[in-house]
């Protein structure tokens, strides 16, 4: 084998460091452009961009659609009214809705229960002329996402877990139009539709099959993409003024009118997931969940949070906060929310701040709005119930209404093991440190049963904080993550110490100290750093198994069931 002596004694001085220094020139730009290739495969991948384009021959389908319904259509006007009532007026028809989050690794699974009523004595815009309900089931609206949002592993069911269909999106875009041709036919009291109606009716119908906003390309300016998107919502925004301003005849009746605008306005840049639920009544109950990926925030790029953002991933620990939508609230009129999580959590603390800041806190006579939440008494899960909330202002936005809950580790949990770690390492380096120091010579000191104790810590600590397997989002807190590093690094400087100090490469230097005596300074430094890691580890354990006692046992004055040790 040929070494690098070898080609320093071959070659001349300045040849073979030239040599030399490309070499480490070309490893060192290998290793970025493997960095920079590794960064750039995690861009975003398989994300169409439609620019906000209209699907060619879309609006003339739809059009070509309501020409040919001559009343002989599968969808009766009783479908109509309810899908109009549960995307337009959605708190009217829905009794009550319950939505739970049940964290994973890193996603969260979103379980929601929606329980409807079409009963017309309590809708706000219903007529004594409407037909009862002819026991066709119900097509109804259970959620309104963005344009170009996707819901992962999807699923709708009826109260007994069957599936319900979803309608495709041919149909749905049908069921649209055919809503938006009976809002303007009620706005125009059975009269014949003008042709500026129809012409308005076609606009928007192409700003409701349009695939959502323009998108910035990857050659476009920021002013450039600003200006295209500005013409596109000016464009919706004429549209929509176009249809509020339609002339209507002597009898028409401007409230369909402007029921058209907010239909226009809301599938313009939404969509809605509309189902088909079988069944007779009026009362309904849909089921359906799905996979929310959390946005991560990881604080400032520089300065103290973001160097303990870095080090929540390097060491690999989950975030403790958790903030949900609370957005069903203000679309129904009874409303909870339950955040699950292990049973080896709690709620340590919550905020509500969001909900009652931004809701109207006098209401309406008879429907005065109503939250209560679950206090903390060392429960794994949240719960919030309200009653008839309604967002503040005239164009109130739901997407305000959030709720932030933080969860602990149940004690001992990761900050008891780690704690557990650092007193085995304190205990057995003050136990080499006492024996290094008495022993008469380094040749009497026994190496394997040293180096056996010392490497016990480090393999407690690699167990115990960083090997445990876990399924959920909260486990594993940064302070036990550290706590373990430092004390494998303990275990590991210890140990070299030890093999140094049994090779001779570093003499002893006993000093007089007050707990050893006389001991090696080095041992002494070692063993001081160990008793600070462990005093700190164990008044955190401390503290937060004072804290979750004190809500465990904290008295709420019912005659519920007790629990005693």
């Amino acid at each position: 084998m040929i070494s690098l002596q070898f080609w320093r004694d071959a070659l001349p001085g300045p040849v073979y460091f030239t040599v030399l220094a490309l070499a480490v020139l070309c490893y060192a730009r290998i290793l970025l452009h493997v960095f920079t290739t590794k960064l750039a495969s995690a861009e975003a991948k398989g994300k169409r961009n439609f620019n906000g384009a209209v699907e060619p021959g879309a609006v003339e389908q739809l059009a070509k659609h309501l020409e040919q319904d001559h009343g002989q259509d599968s969808v009766s006007a009783e479908h109509l009214r309810q899908f109009a009532w549960s995307l337009l007026t959605p708190a009217a028809v829905r009794r009550r809705v319950t939505d739970e989050y049940t964290p994973d690794h890193r996603t969260l699974r979103k379980s929601v229960s929606m329980e409807f009523s079409f009963d017309r004595r309590f809708h706000p815009w219903s007529t004594p002329g409407h037909a009862s309900p002819r026991g066709e089931g119900a097509l109804v609206a259970i959620t309104l996402p963005k344009k170009g949002q996707l819901y992962d592993h999807f699923g709708v069911t009826d109260a007994a877990g069957k599936p319900i269909p979803r309608l495709l999106q041919l149909e749905y875009r049908i069921l649209v139009a055919k809503t938006l041709r009976a809002l303007l036919r009620a706005a125009f009291a059975g009269a014949e539709l003008t042709g500026e109606c129809l012409r308005a009716e076609r606009d928007a119908l192409a700003e409701i099959v349009r695939f959502g906003l323009p998108e910035q390309g990857p050659d476009e300016t920021d002013q450039e993409f600003q200006a295209r998107q500005d013409d596109h919502l000016d464009h919706r925004r004429r549209v929509l003024e176009r249809i509020g301003k339609l002339e209507l005849p002597e009898r028409g009746d401007h409230r369909f009118l402007r029921l058209a605008v907010e239909l226009v306005a809301k599938l313009s840049l939404n969509y809605a997931v509309v189902v088909a639920i079988p069944g007779q009544g009026e009362r309904y109950v849909v089921k359906y969940d799905y996979t929310l990926i959390p946005d991560l925030e990881l604080g400032k790029v520089t300065g103290r949070r973001g160097l303990r953002s870095r080090l929540h991933f390097i060491l690999g620990t989950r975030p403790v906060f958790l903030s949900v939508s609370a957005r069903n609230a203000a679309y129904c009129q009874s409303y909870h929310l339950t955040i699950n999580a292990a049973s080896n959590l709690y709620v340590g603390d919550f905020d509500i701040s969001a909900i009652t800041d931004h809701v109207d806190a006098e209401g309406t006579a008879g429907a005065r709005p109503r939250w209560r939440v679950r206090g903390r008494r060392g429960q794994h899960y949240f719960h919030l119930h309200t009653r008839s909330l309604k967002v503040l202002g005239k164009q109130g936005d739901p997407d305000q209404l959030r709720v932030t809950v933080k969860f602990f580790e149940v004690p001992p949990g990761s900050l008891g093991h780690a704690g557990i770690a650092a007193l085995a390492c304190l205990a057995i380096l003050a136990a080499v440190t006492w024996t290094v120091a008495k022993a008469p010579n380094v040749d009497a000191i026994d190496t394997e049963i040293a180096a056996f104790l010392l490497a016990f810590p480090g393999l407690a600590a690699a167990w115990l904080g960083f090997e445990t397997r876990s399924a959920h989002l909260f486990e594993g807190t940064l302070t036990a993550r550290i706590s373990s590093a430092v004390t494998f690094l303990l275990s590991l400087t210890s140990s070299v110490l030890l093999l140094l100090t049994t090779s001779h490469v570093v003499s002893r230097h006993p000093v007089h100290l007050f707990v050893f005596v006389a001991a090696d300074w080095l041992w002494s430094l070692l063993v001081g750093c160990a008793l600070l890691h462990a005093a700190a580890i164990c008044a955190f354990w401390w503290q937060r198994a004072t804290f979750y006692r004190r809500l465990a046992v904290r008295p709420v004055g019912s005659s519920g069931p007790r629990a005693t040790s």
